[in-house]
C-alpha cells in the first residue's frame, strides 16, 4: 500500500515538473513569432558647401519570421533653429500631433516609401536613399515609420511582450554654415 502511494506520488510529481518544463520550452518558442524590426536613419552631406543631404533609410528584419509590410513613412519637416533652448526628437506624422511649442515653418504629408516591397524575409535589409534640401538657418527632422502586417500567431505573441505592430526612428539633421 505505502509503495503504490510513494509511486503515484513520484508520478504526479515527475507530470507536473515535465509540464512545466514543457510549458516554459513553448513560451520560448512562441515568442520567436513576435516582429522585430531596426530602423535607421543616416544623413550624409553631398559636399562641404553644399545644403543637399542625402538620405539613407535602412529597415532590418531582426526577427525570426517573415513580416508583412502593410505602409512605411518618411517624414521631413524644417524648423528654425532654436536659440537657448532644446528640440524635442519627436517627428509628428499627423497634423494634428504637433507639439505646440515645436511647429515646424511649414506642414507636408509623409511621404510613403519602399512602396514595392510586401514582404521583409528574416536577415532581410531594405536600403534606399533620398536627396533632400536643407535651407540656411534651418534644421530637419526626419521621421521613419513602418506599420506591419500581423497574422493571428503574431498579434498574440505581440501581446504578450508588449510589442507594437508600428516602430518609429527619428533624426536631426542640421549644416553649421
Amino acid at each position: 500500500m505505502v509503495w503504490t502511494e510513494i509511486i503515484g506520488l513520484a508520478g504526479n510529481l515527475i507530470t507536473s515538473l515535465a509540464l512545466l518544463v514543457g510549458a516554459g520550452f513553448a513560451v520560448v518558442v512562441f515568442l520567436q513569432f513576435a516582429p522585430v524590426l531596426n530602423l535607421r536613419i543616416i544623413p550624409s552631406w553631398a559636399g562641404d558647401k553644399s545644403r543637399w543631404v542625402t538620405l539613407k533609410l535602412e529597415i532590418e528584419n531582426k526577427s525570426r519570421v517573415r513580416i508583412r509590410k502593410q505602409s512605411v513613412y518618411l517624414q521631413i519637416l524644417q524648423y528654425q533653429v532654436p536659440a537657448g533652448r532644446a528640440l524635442s526628437e519627436w517627428v509628428p506624422f499627423e497634423e494634428e500631433a504637433i507639439i505646440a511649442s515645436e511647429q515646424p515653418l511649414q506642414w507636408s504629408e509623409p511621404i510613403e516609401v519602399f512602396n514595392n516591397t510586401e514582404i521583409i524575409d528574416p536577415g532581410e535589409v531594405l536600403a534606399i536613399e533620398r536627396l533632400h534640401y536643407c535651407p540656411p538657418d534651418a534644421l530637419l527632422k526626419v521621421g521613419l515609420q513602418v506599420r506591419v502586417k500581423m497574422g493571428i500567431v503574431g498579434r498574440i505573441a505581440t501581446r504578450v511582450r508588449g510589442w507594437h505592430h508600428q516602430w518609429t526612428s527619428t533624426c536631426i539633421v542640421m549644416k553649421e554654415t
